[in-house]
């Protein structure tokens, strides 16, 4: 399928986007029919009671031939308890994010969307992982009873490698029973090995979907790549089309998202995808590592994990040399 998410970001600091910036966005948003299914997503931007953003784009989508999707991913902070139903009400999907002194606030979150029929999907984002136990927030996480989690990438690679590893060891056992919730950064990796496309921005590239715009208008190709030198343009300045078929977009597509040698001769590049490229270092992803530890140790219990592993470690200088391989 072909989709678009358009991420509106920045609002953590205590400002939205205008009024009419907005009203613009929601009807250019309807007008994309080159996508079978675009989704406005507002990130972190807590209402405040005189805010009439939510509402302006819910109104404005609404009333488009083809309406696009709307999405919210909120800290549970603030008013959201009490805007949680009005914003399922107006047509939004609501995800929750935080950090890891944000669990007991998620769990209350948590259990206030299943009482309006929402099943939690709880996206971790502490900005770095050291010095935390993947099983002990896990666990944590897993009183929130979620139907998804994703645990966003950020910080020292090899800290997140060994908080990811962790929870693949909590998680595998309770997915071989059928249980738990499922946790995007290893269902992206499941689907891209099966030749499928990834469902969020994980360690693999998802960019061709994705459009990251600041609260003031500054577009950015996702919400990763959001700093100095890398700004698309200034919407409304420029139309969403605009935006989206410009120079500098096309060229990040088809140059930032190239890989090296070294990587297009690795086996498991059909399921990495080379990592994201706001994460690559000289052509290669700073999470090469951690990713390649990650998806032989997924793959292994499965029934031809061993037939990929050999693969892997036959077909790439890299994993031939790696002693967690």
């Amino acid at each position: 399928m072909n989709e678009l998410t358009i991420s509106v970001r920045g609002a953590w600091q205590g400002e939205v986007m205008d009024p009419e910036t907005a009203l613009r966005l929601a009807q250019e948003a309807g007008d994309l029919r080159e996508f079978d299914r675009v989704t406005l997503q507002l990130i972190g931007q807590v209402p405040d009671p005189s805010d009439e953003l939510y509402r302006i784009i819910a109104r404005t989508a609404a009333e488009q031939g083809r309406p696009p999707l709307l999405a919210a991913v909120l800290p549970p902070e603030g008013n959201f308890f009490s805007w949680a139903e009005e914003l399922a009400s107006l047509g939004y999907k609501l995800s929750l994010t935080g950090d890891f002194r944000s669990l007991p606030e998620l769990r209350r979150a948590a259990d206030l969307l299943r009482s309006l029929g929402i099943g939690p999907e709880i996206r971790l984002d502490p900005g770095d992982y050291r010095g935390a136990d993947g099983k002990e927030v896990y666990s944590q996480l897993l009183s929130c009873r979620p139907e998804r989690l994703f645990f966003v990438p950020g910080g020292d690679p090899e800290a997140f490698g060994a908080f990811i590893l962790r929870v693949l060891e909590q998680w595998l056992p309770m997915w071989s029973r059928g249980e738990g919730p499922e946790v995007m950064n290893i269902t992206d990796f499941r689907r891209r090995g099966a030749l499928l496309p990834a469902c969020d921005c994980a360690m693999g590239p998802y960019c061709q979907t994705q459009l990251a715009l600041d609260r003031d208008g500054m577009a950015y190709n996702c919400v990763r790549t959001a700093e100095p030198g890398r700004q698309l343009g200034h919407f409304p300045a420029m139309s969403l089309r605009s935006i989206l078929t410009s120079f500098a977009r096309v060229g990040f597509l088809m140059n930032d998202c190239a890989v090296t040698k070294e990587c297009r001769a690795c086996t498991l590049l059909p399921i990495c995808g080379g990592g994201c490229p706001a994460e690559r270092q000289e052509g290669r992803s700073r999470y090469c590592r951690e990713a390649t530890l990650f998806i032989t140790r997924f793959y292994r219990p499965l029934s031809w994990g061993t037939r990929l592993r050999e693969m892997a470690l036959g077909g790439s200088d890299t994993l031939a040399g790696c002693e967690y391989c």
